[in-house]
């Protein structure tokens, strides 16, 4: 809702906005959301790594995946529950957020970047109407992701070298021993592949479903609309209350519309995940190479490894971030 109050009680327009006052609020808006989500979800995000690159082989002895064995059974987790009691009780709490600072310093500015991005893309391609369409969404969705990716792959490899590794992890020490081991500046975008392969899609999926769960026609809007007529046949209430109200199932709409797309790009993306992260923790230079190592070694629910966390850690983060988001937005 882009109206203020004025002191005689009357709601009048905002001025236009500059190019610049709108990307200042979109990157602005996009990093505090970041920057909340990154501390609440981190703990998830550490478990879902964790489980990732943690392997275990079939069995010498039997033909067949029903027998596995693991390499390191103490980090070996039946599932997300477990991981989150465990992790504390062998390494101390502060286990659950290793790599948080790595996080927050990758989050904030590309999240700036990616949201700015997208924006911008959705407002300079001409629409039918008001309504993005989910094609649209998707293609916005999947550039902006795609040129954020390529920037961000260095700390991206950081944070989750950071969040597999049970040890103290100095950031620029394990980056230049990264550099000196392999093939110089460009082992630093190892994974970038399958990064791409997840987020690219991921972006495609969350943005088509989170623009059309927020569209006109979608069951959630009818469901704000209606609720903003109850509201508003509130005598009692004053104009300014009518307004934060009104705000507030905005914002309602925008969590619920973001939890799910979230919930359900993250479930399609795993796969790539998986993969990405055996690059990103093993060193490993190709992607089929590490995708038939799992197949052959784990069989296809190695694909689906951390699926628990990786969901149960995007669902919330994409509702924090989309109600942050569109909550301040509105507000500035």
């Amino acid at each position: 809702m882009d109206l203020n109050e004025s002191s005689s009680g009357s709601r009048t327009p905002r001025s236009p906005r500059t190019w610049i006052q709108v990307t200042t609020r979109n990157a602005s808006a996009a990093m505090l959301g970041a920057f909340s989500t990154a501390l609440v979800v981190t703990p998830l995000d550490v478990v879902k790594v964790q489980m990732q690159s943690h392997q275990c082989h079939s069995s010498s002895s039997s033909s067949s995946l029903t027998s596995l064995t693991c390499t390191n059974p103490h980090s070996h987790f039946r599932n997300t529950f477990d991981a989150l009691v465990r992790i504390p009780q062998q390494h101390g709490l502060k286990a659950l957020y290793r790599g948080l600072s790595t996080s927050l310093f990758l989050a904030i500015p590309t999240s700036g970047l990616y949201f700015t991005l997208y924006e911008s893309l959705m407002h300079s391609i001409p629409k039918k109407n008001e309504n993005a369409s989910p094609q649209l969404a998707l293609f916005c969705g999947a550039s902006a992701r795609i040129i954020t990716a390529i920037v961000a792959s260095p700390l991206e490899l950081a944070r989750t070298r950071a969040q597999a590794s049970h040890t103290k992890y100095h950031l620029i020490s394990d980056l230049k021993s990264v550099m000196n081991q392999n093939s110089g500046l460009k082992s630093l975008f190892r994974g970038l592949a399958p990064t791409l392969l997840r987020d690219a899609p991921f972006s495609a999926v969350y943005w088509s479903c989170y623009e059309y769960l927020k569209s006109s026609h979608s069951v959630l809007n009818t469901v704000y609309r209606r609720l903003k007529e109850y509201w508003k046949k509130n005598n009692d209430s004053t104009l300014s209350e009518r307004i934060v109200l009104e705000r507030s199932s905005g914002v309602g709409l925008y969590i619920v519309a973001g939890s799910i797309s979230g919930m359900v790009a993250a479930a399609v993306t795993t796969p790539a995940d998986v993969v990405k992260t055996r690059m990103q923790t093993e060193l490993k230079e190709s992607v089929s190479v590490v995708a038939v190592n799992i197949l052959k070694n784990e069989g296809w629910r190695g694909f689906c490894k951390g699926i628990g966390a990786r969901v149960g850690k995007v669902t919330p983060a994409c509702a924090i971030m989309m109600g942050t988001y569109e909550m301040v937005k509105s507000v500035w």
